[in-house]
């Protein structure tokens, strides 16, 4: 709602990072589901069943990523077309290559609420809570100081995109390889296999 007061008001500008998001929501959402319950399963399992766990949720969660990730990218010119029709093609065009950027930063982010979960469920919120805190100040410093570029939508994009893969896709796999004393390389192997395709030809399309 608060998108469409905008354009009435004719504030369309704050349009773009606002319909950008509300459509990379959906690559999280709809993994969401998939995690329910995981940091109870890692809170009673041994450490044996907890490797097993881990590697299944993440192959599950890879595949449900990739797919939201192709089906947002290909779906979203018809849908903002559709819902935000007072937005011009420019701004059109802005939102869809603000997605082609930060499309990998939500998928590092979705992915990531099964690293949470186990390490969560694991007793070892601590150690990533901390963490993520620190990511979200450096975050909001570092995003404050793009306001004043030539093109600051891009600049935050990929602010956001290189943030969320830092955490999500570095620090965290890495926390948890040490918990599950599994190999950083073997977790991101198994994302490496769904979602490594669906990003080479969202690159392409660029």
């Amino acid at each position: 709602m608060n998108r469409f007061v905008n354009v009435i008001a004719g504030a369309e500008a704050t349009v773009i990072f606002g319909v950008t998001f509300a459509l990379l929501g959906y690559v999280r959402q709809a993994t969401t589901g998939l995690v329910i319950g995981l940091d109870g399963r890692a809170a009673r399992d041994t450490a044996s069943r907890l490797v097993d766990i881990t590697r299944r949720a993440i192959w599950v969660q890879s595949i449900w990523v990739t797919f939201g990730t192709v089906a947002i990218i290909l779906l979203s010119e018809p849908l903002i077309g559709t819902l935000m029709p007072a937005i011009d093609d420019l701004e059109q065009q802005q939102i869809a290559n603000l997605l082609g950027i930060m499309i990998f930063g939500m998928a590092a982010r979705a992915i990531g609420d099964c690293w949470i979960k186990i390490l969560n469920g694991a007793g070892h919120a601590p150690q990533f809570g901390s963490v993520l805190f620190f990511g979200v100040l450096v975050y909001l410093v570092a995003l404050a100081t793009t306001l004043g570029f030539g093109q600051p939508y891009v600049a935050a994009a990929y602010l956001f995109c290189t943030v969320q893969a830092v955490l999500f896709g570095v620090v965290l796999p890495d926390k948890l390889s040490h918990v599950n004393e599994i190999p950083v390389w073997r977790l991101l192997a198994l994302i490496a296999v769904t979602l490594g395709p669906a990003a080479l030809w969202v690159l392409s399309r660029g």
